[in-house]
């Protein structure tokens, strides 16, 4: 899998207009650029996203979101919820990593929520051994999805 970080591009436009960068409708055009000019909402939020839930377990779900931006480069974003808590973030002009191939995108996207679901699991403080439990099965399963099935016949 490979990745290309965005970080110093985006970095530099953050720095060319000062503190209040996100105010200046230059920064979406900047970043618009970036991304190949990508179709947006107001806000710079990718329209035509792919949502495909990875997990769909007990009382978690998750979504790795994808699109190809008019660059042939493609940008992801994460969701998840469970029966105390979630997390959403949108597929937009901000994202600071892109990928090659939906693929690579997704694998990266299953990695992430394997990472925070691993903190959940081992944080015997804020949940509770059922939960932590449903964690440990939900990380399995994405590690399963990663892992290609080979068909026997």
């Amino acid at each position: 899998m490979q990745v290309i970080s965005l970080r110093s591009h985006i970095d530099n436009i953050k720095a060319k207009y000062g503190k209040y960068y996100w105010r200046e409708p230059q920064t979406d055009e900047e970043l618009k650029k970036l991304w190949g000019f990508p179709d947006c909402n107001e806000h710079g939020v990718f329209k035509n996203v792919n949502e495909e839930e990875v997990i769909n377990y007990g009382q978690t779900t998750a979504l790795v979101k994808i699109c190809q931006a008019p660059n042939k480069k493609w940008v992801m974003s994460l969701s998840y919820s469970m029966a105390t808590e979630g997390y959403c973030s949108p597929v937009s002009l901000w994202n600071d990593t892109a990928y090659y191939s939906y693929d690579d995108a997704k694998i990266d996207g299953i990695n992430e929520l394997i990472e925070i679901f691993k903190r959940k699991a081992d944080n015997e403080s804020n949940y509770s051994e059922r939960n932590r439990e449903e964690f440990k099965n939900v990380i399995a399963m994405l590690k399963a999805q990663k892992t290609p099935q080979l068909d026997l016949f």
